[in-house]
């Protein structure tokens, strides 16, 4: 899979690196069951506890994917995932073990605080804000399978459609509306 990026004049690229990211994606579409159990699921048990935690009402989730980290080095390096400003809108990102007990390395460092590793048992995971510095190490065995998510206020959601409108539509917009 890719990661976002930006060319010269500073549009939004997707681009495939494998020294900074290794893993392939599955997209759950929306459309798909498993997708509407997951919203309603992580709608449930997540939105609550980021609201009493961090004081943010929750709305969207940006899309949901089980990333699959193989044993070849299976890795992504430090990054943010609103790094980007196609990207500024995500606020929190949540990522759950699908089978902490299968593989070696593949643990979550945020290095900016410490060099602690992360490793949730299958089924738990870590909400955190989009904004910190993270990695996931390589994977040196066995293979790793993560669902993968990002969560968002009203507010951000503006903020998202207003970037995704065309420019001259983002300049006409009237005063005090996010542009």
């Amino acid at each position: 899979s890719g990661f976002a990026t930006a060319d010269l004049g500073g549009a939004a690229r997707y681009k495939v690196d494998h020294r900074k990211k290794k893993r392939r994606d599955h997209l759950i579409e929306e459309g798909d069951p498993v997708h509407a159990r997951l919203l309603a699921a992580m709608t449930r048990r997540c939105v609550p506890e980021i609201r009493k935690a961090f004081q943010v009402d929750v709305a969207h989730f940006d899309r949901f994917l089980v990333a699959r980290y193989d044993n070849d080095g299976g890795h992504f390096h430090r990054h943010r995932d609103n790094g980007h400003a196609s990207l500024a809108f995500r606020q929190f990102a949540i990522s759950i073990n699908l089978n902490a007990e299968d593989y070696g390395g593949g643990d979550l460092l945020f290095p900016e605080y410490n060099s602690h590793r992360y490793r949730p048992a299958t089924g738990a995971g870590l909400v955190f804000s989009a904004s910190l510095l993270h990695e996931a190490t390589p994977v040196t065995r066995g293979t790793r399978f993560v669902l993968l998510s990002f969560m968002h206020s009203a507010a951000a959601e503006a903020r998202r459609l207003a970037y995704r409108a065309p420019p001259a539509a983002r300049l006409a917009a009237p005063a005090g509306q996010v542009r």
